[in-house]
């Protein structure tokens, strides 16, 4: 790209361009060079830079490899635009918008996709004081379809939002003037102007192009007459050249508003389309309570209008149900003009009891509907179900289905002579035990189940209390076994060898002691100086050897070494640790291992010096603690420095 600045043009040359393209062989790379050879910011030639975008991503969808000649169509597409460029010489852009001041200018935005590219491109309607019109090119952006296909309303989508991020460039360059922009699509536009709820693809581009742009310069025109089609599908050298449509933008932008492209329905296939994306929402079911003179419906419908499966505690539930039967209520008198007796937000007593009987009906009539159809029928001559035999059944005078147990002159409330009977797998009855387990303070299974029935019957009772108490959080921490340890692995083999004394040993540095300084020196008593500790521990029978050395270096290691082979013998191998709680210790040992010195005297001997892996407990030095037992025993004693 260069700048004529004797005309005020930009000029496009492809001769050099082809004369280095030519020089190159014909090949994946040359491809990626040729392409980024081609400077243009404002992306005038898309429709013809697109084309090599495209080809480039084939040959990488292909895999091949980056020096593998060109083959088969690809060499074809190749050599085809290579010609081309020979063809036309080189395109003159004129730098400048205005051809005088004009008295209104509009920006104007198209976007459009095709399964191989989504582009976007905008231009400059100037209008001046005689009425005349004139549209120029601004810039444009294009980006080749992912690999992943998308289907075409996604991608005119994606399009929409190149267009609105080129928009919001633009603006950002100081260009202040009224925005219109075009789709082709009427999916898109009905993704972007409406405010439903979209998935998350739709959903992020929407809202991104909504916060970028407003949702009302959007408006549809057809696809025949759209601008932003020609890079989306690629042009030729040839065509670009000649490309009034590319250059000057579409013809009815130069016509007054009211001739442009009226807005249509969309088609019944965009239509799918559209609803396809929207997140649907579940249905809402309202439950109706209807006053039908008797209080059945209500006792066979309360699970159906509060759900007991979103409830962990039952006095949640009480206090639930008797808010919805006082809105119920208050509802009932409203229609009736009466007087809404207490509006206070606190329950009393009688509407927690009555929502408490509320749900024992309502698990009375799902759990024993042959014995409540026989307790209903007076004057039966049936044989009765085996429970009214057995537990000797009867309604009550609330309706409820009571045991008569052998109580009756015993000095107890009626609830604890002839107490309510309930099924055995049903979430009330396992909120019920939950409570009742929580009363007792989490007592056991006999001490829940004789509060329990207190109240209640409970079929299977002990059973069902062991099984919701077996599920307690609280019991569950306090009763469980103790986590068995974990198996270490077998000792090494040198470690129960039967080899002399230090034949295998550990190397250690302990940490720095500190010795007095000698009282004929010109120091002071308080003086002291730091020497290290060096621990030799055989492998075999935990026997520790220490040395003193005045610093960590390889001379007085190997000084160290030698005292100790003289009085112990040459081990076969010596073992340090590499634990990274040592690690500036194990450090100083790796740097005195790998020194020349101490490796030529090493493999003299025949001596192996390894390190062990981090992080496995069963194989560091033994020696350690040992060690640690015992300087802490000489600092006891002594109270100070050596």
């Amino acid at each position: 790209m260069n700048w004529n600045t004797h005309d005020d043009e930009i000029i496009f040359s492809f001769a050099e361009l082809y004369k280095y393209a030519s020089s190159l062989p014909l090949t994946k790379r040359s491809v990626l060079k040729v392409t980024a050879k081609i400077y243009d910011p404002m992306e005038f030639l898309t429709p013809l830079t697109v084309e090599m975008k495209i080809l480039f991503q084939e040959l990488c969808i292909e895999k091949t490899n980056w020096d593998t000649e060109l083959k088969g169509e690809s060499l074809r597409k190749w050599k085809s635009f290579l010609q081309d460029l020979i063809l036309i010489d080189c395109y003159h852009i004129l730098r400048c918008y205005f051809a005088r001041q004009p008295v209104d200018i509009q920006l104007h935005g198209f976007s459009d996709a095709s399964e191989r590219a989504s582009a976007a491109v905008v231009y400059i309607r100037s209008t001046y004081s005689d009425g005349q019109v004139e549209v120029r090119l601004v810039a444009s952006k294009s980006r080749v379809a992912l690999i992943k296909r998308q289907t075409i309303p996604r991608l005119e989508l994606s399009g929409a939002l190149i267009l609105a991020r080129l928009v919001n460039k633009l603006k950002s360059l100081d260009i202040e003037s009224p925005v219109v922009l075009w789709t082709d699509s009427m999916t898109t536009l009905c993704w972007i102007k409406n405010e439903r709820v979209w998935k998350q693809y739709v959903g992020q581009r929407v809202d991104e192009i909504r916060s970028l742009t407003s949702k009302d310069p959007w408006r549809h025109r057809p696809g025949e007459i759209n601008p932003a089609d020609l890079p989306s599908r690629g042009l030729t050298a040839k065509e670009l050249s000649t490309s009034n449509t590319w250059w000057n933008g579409p013809s009815f932008l130069l016509y007054p508003v009211n001739q442009w492209p009226e807005m249509f329905q969309p088609a019944q296939a965009e239509e799918e389309e559209i609803q396809r994306e929207a997140i649907k929402t579940e249905k809402v079911i309202t439950h109706s309570i209807v006053n039908t003179g008797t209080s059945e419906s209500l006792d066979r419908g309360i699970d159906k209008i509060v759900d007991i499966e979103h409830y962990s505690n039952i006095t949640t539930l009480f206090r639930v149900t008797a808010y919805v039967i006082r809105f119920v209520n208050t509802l009932k008198k409203r229609m009736r003009s009466e007087s809404q007796g207490n509006l206070s937000n606190e329950l009393t007593a009688d509407e927690l009891r009555n929502s408490e009987t509320l749900w024992i009906k309502s698990v009375r009539a799902n759990a024993f509907v042959d014995e409540l159809a026989f307790l209903n029928r007076k004057n039966s001559k049936s044989t009765p179900p085996i429970r009214v035999a057995q537990f000797g059944l009867f309604l009550s005078e609330d309706q409820t289905i009571r045991c008569k147990g052998r109580l009756s002159n015993a000095p107890l409330p009626t609830f604890s002579k002839s107490p309510i009977l309930l099924p055995a797998k049903h979430a009330f009855v396992k909120l019920l035990i939950k409570q009742t387990h929580d009363q007792v303070k989490h007592s056991g299974i006999n001490a829940t189940l004789t509060a329990l029935r207190e109240r209640y019957w409970v079929l299977r009772g002990p059973e069902t209390v062991k099984r919701v108490i077996h599920h307690c959080v609280v019991c569950c921490s306090y009763e469980a076994s103790p986590r068995k340890p974990s198996q270490f692995a077998d000792l090494q083999s040198n470690q129960v060898s039967n080899d002399p004394l230090f034949t295998h040993i550990g190397l250690d540095f302990a940490r720095p002691l500190y010795v007095k300084a000698c009282r004929s020196s010109k120091e002071s008593d308080s003086d002291s100086n730091k020497v290290y500790v060096c621990l030799f521990t055989c492998a075999s029978t935990w026997a520790v050897h220490l040395e003193l050395t005045r610093r960590l270096n390889v001379q007085d290691f190997l000084l160290a070494f030698r005292r100790f082979a003289n009085r112990r013998g040459l081990p076969a191998m010596i073992q340090s640790d590499n634990a990274k709680t040592f690690q500036s210790s194990s450090k100083e040992i790796r740097k005195i291992a790998q020194s020349p010195e101490a490796w030529r005297y090493l493999t003299h001997h025949q001596i192996t010096w390894n390190f062990i892996v981090e992080k496995v407990p069963w194989w560091e030095a033994i020696g350690r603690d040992l060690f640690k037992a015992s300087s802490h025993q000489s600092r006891k004693l002594l109270d100070g420095p050596l």
